[in-house]
Order: C-alpha cells, then structure tokens, then sequence
C-alpha cells in the first residue's frame, strides 16, 4: 500500500511534480544500458525491470498524483502495475497527468501487460504517439530463451522485430566467423531463461556472432534454423565442439549466442594471454597431445559420427579449422592443465546425407550439401590452414580431407609448442611466409610445384624445419617422431592419401598412451628454476636431543635467498619440519591436556612465495594458503592428510600444490586479498597515475579436490561492484561468493541474487567490524560511535539473513574506550553468533542465546589480543576461539553454554608470532586441533593445541 502523501496547491504543486518527473527521467537514463553515442546504433537502449522498480518508488508516485484526480490510495496502489507505462510517458516528455487516472487506471484500461501498444492515438499529437510507439521498447526488453533441441513443440523459429530491445550490453568485438562478426557481450540479470527451468541470476558474459540476413523468404530462414537445431542435437554428445545458447533473428540480424571462451588456440600457440606465465608451469606434453587427441575425436564424430532425430547418419566438413577456431576453455567439464579445446564457427560447414539410391556412399561431393549456420554462400578465401583443393576454381572439390589436411597444420603448431613453446611456434609461422619464388608469395603450409605449376606440394622449408624437430634418441622420447609421422602423413596434396579421422585418432590415442620418459613431465622450454620440489628435514623424536634454536633446520625465519620474480631459488627448497613446543601448559577439563605421546608439537613447511610478499592469509579451513605480491597472486593447496604413524616425527602434509594469478590488468598491482574456503577476492590499483581507480577480481576454486590444479575460475562481477570497491578500506568473501565491502563509516554487501545492497549501521565500523559465518549465510557487524556526553560511547552490535540482506537483530552495550593499550579490536564469526575482543581486555559474545539477541561480556579478562580464529570440535560439537597475543603466546577459549563463565587457558605459543600480514587458520585432523599460521616469507607453522584423549 502506498502512503498518502500531502503537498501545497496550485503552482507549488505543479512544481514539485515537474522536479520528480525530470528526478525520475534522469534515474531511468542512468539505469539504462547501451546508451546511444558515435560507437553504437540505434535501437540498442534499454532498462532492466528491476531498475524500473527500484525507481518508482510509493514516494515518488505519491509526488506524481499529488492534488491529482488519481491522488486516491487506491489508484495509486493500481498505479504500481503501469511501472513501465509511467517510465515510457516520463521518456517522451508527456506532462498530461492530470488525465493519467482516465487513461490507465480504469478497470479495463491498459497495463504493462499491454506493451508494446499499437495504437496510440489516447497521445494528444503525432509527435508523442510516435514516440511512445517506439521508446516503449526501452522498458521491455525481450527475455531470451535456450534453445531445446528435445522439445519437438517448440517452435521452429523465433524472431524479433528491430524496435525490439535485446539485453545485451557491454560490446567488444573479439574476433570474426567465416560469415559474422563475433563480440563479448553481458546478457542483464534474469533475462535468459535456461532450459531447465530458471532464469540467470546475474549478468553472465557470452560470445554474440552476427550475421547480416539478406534474403527476404523467411522458409529458408526457418529451414536454415530447424536444421541447425537438429545438428545441434546430433554435437550434444561430443565435449570438443562448441555449441551455441540460443539463435533467432533480430531484425535484419540473425544472432548466435554461444558460451564465451577464454581465448583461441592462436593465442594460446603465441602466450598472448595475461597469466600465461603462471599457467606454463602445469604445460606437459601428455596434457598438450590428450587435447589434440580430442579434437581428432571431434572430427572423428563430425565426419561418421553423426545421427540425426530420425536416426539416419549424416557426415559434416567443416572446411575452415583453423587456431583461430578452436576456442580453448580453462576449467571445463574434464579440462586438462591445458584447457579444453571445443572446435567452433560452422560457418562454411557442409553437412551430407545418404544418397537415396546408395546409401553406403559415404563421400562428399561438391554441391552434395545443404549449407549450415549462414544465408548466403561463403566467400572464404583460402588460408593457411586450408588444403591445396581449397584453391579457388569453379571445380574444386573440398569434403572431410580438406579437414585432415587443417588437422595436420594444427597438429605440427602443437609439437613446435610442445617442444619450443612461443618461439618455435613462431618460427614455424614465419617458414609459411618466405617464399619459393616470386610468384609463390603465399602463407600457406604448401606451394606451387616449381617443376610442374599444375602440381602443388609441401613447401620445402616447411618440410624441412618440422623434420629438425625428429629425435635422434628416438628410443626414448617415440612421440616426437610418431607425431611427426602423422603430421606429414595428414600433409599430401592426393587427399585420397591422407588418413580418415578415425585413423589419425587412432594413432594419436597409441602414442598418449605409450609410457616414455618426460612424456607428463613440464614442457622442456619452461625455465628450470621454475621447479616445484620439495625436501624434508624432520628433527629427531621429542625424547632424542634437539637442535638448538640456531639450527637452520629449527627456525621458521630464515635467512633470504635470492629468487625470482616467481619466488623460486635454486638452493631454497620447501621445507619440512617438526619441532617440540616451546611451551609446556596443558588445556583444562573438560578438554584434555595432551599426553606425552601426543604432542607439544610444531610441524613447519617453507614454502615459495613471490618475491616481495605484502600479504598471506590462510582460508578458514586451513587447508589453503595465498600469497600476494603487487604482480602475482600463490594460492598454496597445503593438501593435509593423515598419517599412518602415531610418531610426533611424521608430518601430516603432502606437498603442495600451487595455483597461480598474475595481475591480468595492464598497469594495474594487487593491494589486497582476502580468501574463504571457496573463493579468493584480489583487489588490483591502477599504478599508472595518482587516481584511485581499481579493480576487484574473484576466482572460485574447488575444495573437495585438493589435487586440483587448474587454475581457479573467475566470477564476472557487475559495475557498480567494481566502483564499491574503490575506496573500500577493507572487505571480505564468503563460502558462497558474496563480497562485504566497508568503510570508515558504512558497510555494503553485494551476492549475485541481491546484487548491491547497503546495510545500515551507526557510527564508525571497527577495524575487523564486519564478518560472513563460516556457512556464508549470516552477517555479523559491529560498530561503535565516540559520543563522551549522555548515555557515553556505545558498541552496536548486528547480524543480517546473508540470503535477504535483512538485519536480524542489533543491541547496544557501552563502550570502553583504550587508547594506547595493546592488543588490536577483532571480531570472530561462528555458525550462528560471534564474539569480540574490545581493548585492553574484554571479550564479548554476541547472538550465542537464540531465545534473544544480547551481548554478554566474560568475566574473565582478555588481554593484548591481536590475532585469532574460531573453530567447531567435531567430537564434542563446542565451539572455541584461539586467541594470538603479541608474544605468540596462545589461548584457548572454550565457550560454554553459560557464556559469561567461559574460561581462557593457555595452550602454548608460536615460533615467530604474528603480524597483521599474516594469516590465521584453525584445522582439525585425526580428532585433533591445530593451529595454522602463515607468514609472509612462505613459512608455514602448524602447531597441535588439543587432541583427544586415548
């Protein structure tokens, strides 16, 4: 219900509508999308409903109708179903709103439902009715839908008017098809409706290809559409092609909408993408082959591999495979460390069925094809990819050889970036431009026969470079030259020579798996001091001598080596040890103290950070480590696991597994990072002038799979996170992947369902004053005002619903003030409350009673805190925090189900201590806990606190 709102009569009145309206008009332009300039065309325009909602707001509508014939409660009410009629009205400039009420709110009158209206004449002039007739579009964006290649009622065509808006926004052009131009366009939050049944809960990036429809019968469009639904159904079952979203017409556009990939082979041969540098140290051979063997599947299922609806088999050339068509994809379904590699643009594609009078004819002839994916016949000039028979002649022939010839070029860039990376792929390009003679200037893998200029061949420097790269050792390293025997087998003008895809599979599938030295090791031509080994150095038993705390092997902080620009230095191994605490206290009941077999131990791991690390920290699990330096970003998977041995001498880790992220910015450092169990959020600072401009990145990685070595995926983040993220002094990720950002005196929350949303609080926002629960489905605040008159300084302390972004309860409790005192102010998160340490000694617990919300203060004093975590025993289900203190020294605090009785206990204290750039975690393993923390020069200290008792 919208309240009533009064206002002065007569011309106050009217101004204050004209100043709302023109509030209203600038609110709807700055919400809109592809705004109109010298780059785009017209009809591009448009407004998201949710956008059109959050404008017109009850209050706004009640300035509209003031003093109005509609400035009724219930007219108002109705009027909120003409939110997008308003905003047309509002865009054209009409200022008749005193006949709003008789025009649209009458019973039977028109709604939002309506649009688009045809008839306009209710609009005074031709200027407004034409107006309206067309800006309505801007309000109703069409919602696009996946095609359903399985739902025989669907309809076989769809197609969409030009005045039509589609939600497509942020255009940039990345490349261009055999017929189209193809562009990396955002589709708006819940305006593609997926097949299984819902909408996209945020905006999601994909690849737009174009291509102008000239042909004014529409059967043919409709036969063109029905039969790439039904070869999409036949691709549905091979992961090595691309398939499209959704496709239809656009006025005089027909619109292919297909996942957005992260590169092509192009560039992925050349290194020209921005983490190529981290991503090179997981290229192996194996890896590199495995994904060619895929695309000789992918051709395999292409040329026989094909059945239609009905069943009957049909056989497809795709006649333009190029690097350039063959988008790789990191993270895929069963990707490799080299992404998945998935052939695209079918744009010259030819797709032959059985001929009727002999159906074991399985060639392809000439003009034996109805033509797939394009209106008009492709004007595709031959390439340096393409078969000598693709020569233009008005009698070429061209079927599925043309394709094993382009295999056989793809497959000899591989073996060159197998064996010499970037360099020797580009050494091989530049034998495809020298030319034999004068006449012959071409860039293609074969040239006119000298002795006969009837005849084509190999060119001979071609030919000769890929033979320097035969093994004399051939004994040892056998697919080197069984790669190149393919090759060259693939590279015969007599196409009726060269192997079928099945044979060229075939042969690829013996070598991938032929066990042979080097053959999984990281590719020869990535530098060696990018090693990752690991060495052990474990003390002797507890009961034994121990080394003094000089010894190298003892101490976490150890001298600098020098390393590059990755971390790594020849003489500084991963290191591993275990050493005895360096305090004696027990725990008190009704926690165990650890017995002798147990326990006071420390186990270290020296890890390779990048050179100049600012900042570690430990994800909530403890089961991962991060590390940032201003160019590159080391994600350690520290991969804990048990251990056989009860001996206090075994370590419980394996060697880790590292991924990592390079600034993908162009001029731009990481500033910050923050890491859950799920997800890693780096902020990166444009260091190119005195702005503050910067930009957020967040890569989600999987923590089931500690083995995992791709690199994490990023998520796409919408705008006006990027500019939240500006001037944030802080800000944290949840298991879920939502972002809290905060400032000095405000505190945003963004998940890709609510979007942006500001969460109220009083007063200045502590240091660490705001925190997602290890589940990420709470919020907890806590902010504090300075006010000395009245009632003092007070603490406020909220929790909000994470899912809704609605706050849950707040409480008020005074403040102590500290200046000077040590320790620092932090904030704990638990499952379903947290708790606080205020300086110099109090600790709170916040939320822990469920039948009301309240703060309670423990008795006991807790002092010089400045570091900590919380954590849950699986045994007991209680849950404690560990609380660090300047010296290291370590406190457990067990907290009872009568809070305020919650007594602390010392538990032992750390190596080294931590700092503010270091990470904190809390872990449990084999019914024991341990505390984990990481420091900025790669040590890892793992220290056992409790453990239960035998």
């Amino acid at each position: 219900m919208i309240r009533r709102w009064s206002f002065k009569t007569g011309k106050d009145s009217q101004a204050q509508r004209e100043r709302v309206v023109q509030e209203i008009r600038d609110a709807l332009w700055e919400a809109s999308k592809n705004k109109p300039n010298n780059n785009t065309k017209e009809h591009l325009q448009f407004v998201c409903e949710e956008d059109v909602e959050k404008i017109w707001t009850p209050w706004r509508i009640g300035q509209l109708s003031s003093e109005l014939e509609w400035d009724k409660q219930d007219l108002q009410d109705r009027a909120l179903r003409f939110l997008k009629v308003l905003s047309t009205l509002v865009w054209i400039h009409w200022d008749k709103w005193e006949d709003f009420g008789k025009l649209f709110l009458k019973p039977d009158g028109r709604s939002d439902r309506d649009l688009p209206l045809s008839n306009t004449h209710f609009l005074q002039n031709e200027r407004l009715q034409s107006s309206f007739e067309q800006d309505q579009y801007i309000f109703i964006p069409v919602t696009l839908k996946e095609d359903d290649e399985d739902n025989q009622d669907e309809i076989d065509y769809v197609s969409y008017s030009k005045n039509q808006r589609l939600p497509l926004f942020d255009s940039e052009e990345i490349g261009e098809g055999a017929s189209g131009k193809v562009t990396k366009e955002a589709i708006a939050r819940k305006y593609f409706f997926w097949k299984v049944g819902h909408l996209n809960p945020e905006e999601q990036y994909v690849a737009v290809k174009r291509i102008v429809h000239s042909d004014s019968d529409p059967s043919r469009f409709m036969a063109e559409h029905k039969n790439l639904k039904a070869f999409k159904q036949c691709l549905d079952r091979n992961t090595n092609i691309m398939l499209s979203y959704a496709a239809f017409a656009h006025g005089s556009n027909f619109i292919i909408i297909s996942p957005l990939a992260d590169l092509d082979l192009y560039k992925f041969f050349t290194g020209s993408y921005p983490d190529f540098q981290a991503r090179r140290r997981r290229f192996t051979p194996i890896a590199l082959l495995k994904e060619s063997l895929g695309l000789a599947a992918a051709l395999n299922f292409l040329h026989d591999g094909l059945r239609m609806r009905e069943g009957q088999k049909v056989a497809c050339a795709h006649l333009d495979l190029k690097p350039e068509n063959i988008l790789v994809k990191w993270g895929a379904g069963g990707a490799t460390d080299v992404g998945r590699w998935k052939i695209h643009d079918f744009g010259t594609s030819r797709i032959k069925e059985p001929s009727a009078t002999n159906p074991k004819v399985s060639g392809l002839l000439p003009g034996d094809f109805p033509r797939q994916f394009s209106f008009t016949r492709a004007g595709r000039a031959p390439g340096p990819f393409q078969a000598p028979e693709v020569q233009s002649s008005q009698e070429r022939v061209v079927g599925r050889e043309s394709d094993m010839w382009s295999f056989g070029c793809i497959l000899a860039f591989v073996l060159a970036f197998v064996i010499g990376g970037p360099k020797h792929t580009s050494q091989l390009a530049k034998t495809l431009d020298e030319p034999v003679s004068e006449d012959t200037e071409t860039d293609y893998f074969y040239t006119i026969d000298l002795t006969d200029k009837s005849k084509f061949i190999i060119k001979p420097k071609v030919a000769e470079w890929l033979k320097s790269l035969k093994m004399n050792n051939g004994d040892k390293t056998p697919w080197v030259n069984n790669t190149l025997n393919l090759i060259f087998s693939t590279l015969v003008v007599d196409a009726k020579a060269r192997p079928k895809a099945s044979d060229a599979l075939n042969r690829l599938d013996a070598i991938c798996s032929a066990k042979t030295d080097n053959f999984d090791a990281i590719c020869s031509w990535v530098p060696a001091e990018e090693d990752f080994g690991i060495e052990m150095n474990i003390l002797p038993p507890i009961s034994s001598p121990v080394p003094t705390q000089a010894s190298s092997t003892h101490s976490i902080r150890e001298t600098s080596q020098p390393t590059d620009e990755h971390g790594s230095s020849p003489n500084s191994p991963v290191r591993l040890v275990a050493s005895p605490s360096t305090s004696g206290s027990g725990l008190s009941d009704p926690w165990s103290g650890p017995s002798n077999e147990i326990a006071e131990t420390a186990v270290f791991m020296k890890l390779k950070p990048p050179r100049k690390t600012f900042k570690t920290t430990i994800c909530p699990s403890g089961c991962h480590a991060a590390f940032v330096s201003k160019n590159l970003a080391k994600i350690h998977c520290l991969n804990w696991v048990r251990t056989r041995s009860k001996s206090i001498t075994q370590p419980m880790i394996h060697a880790p597994d590292v991924r990592e992220i390079s600034c993908p910015d162009e001029g731009y450092e990481w500033n910050f990072v923050c890491l859950s169990d799920s997800y890693v959020l780096l902020r990166a600072k444009d260091q190119r002038s005195r702005s503050k401009h910067t930009k957020i990145h967040l890569y989600r990685y999987d923590m089931r799979d500690h083995t995992s070595s791709g690199i994490p995926e990023e998520v796409p983040l919408v705008e006006s996170v990027q500019a939240a993220a500006t001037d944030a002094v802080r800000m944290a990720v949840s298991s879920l992947g939502d972002i809290l950002f905060m400032w000095d005196a405000a505190l945003h929350f963004y998940s890709s369902n609510l979007g942006l949303q500001e969460l109220e609080i009083a007063g200045l926002l502590h240091n660490s004053g705001a925190s997602f629960s290890p589940d990420g489905k709470h919020i907890y605040g806590w902010s504090f005002s300075e006010n000395r008159v009245g009632n003092g300084p007070k603490n406020y302390w909220y929790m909000w619903n994470a899912t809704n972004a609605e706050q849950l309860s707040k409480v008020t409790t005074a403040r102590k003030t500290a200046e000077g005192s040590k320790g620092q102010d932090t904030l704990f998160p638990l499952s379903t409350y947290f708790s606080a340490f205020e300086r110099p000694n109090r600790m709170y617990v916040i939320g822990k009673d469920e039948t009301k919300f309240e703060a309670v203060r423990l008795s006991q004093a807790v002092g010089d805190i400045v570091a900590g975590a919380s954590y849950r025993c699986s045994d007991t289900d209680d849950e404690s925090l560990v609380l660090v203190s300047s010296n290291g020294r370590l406190t457990n605090l067990k907290l009872l189900p009568n809070v305020d009785a919650s007594s602390p206990s010392s538990v032992g204290k750390l190596e080294n201590g931590v700092t503010t750039d270091d990470g904190i975690a809390v872990l449990e393993l084999d019914s024991s806990i341990f505390v984990i923390v990481s420091h900025c020069n790669g040590c890892i200290e793992k220290r056992k606190i409790w453990s239960k008792r035998s």
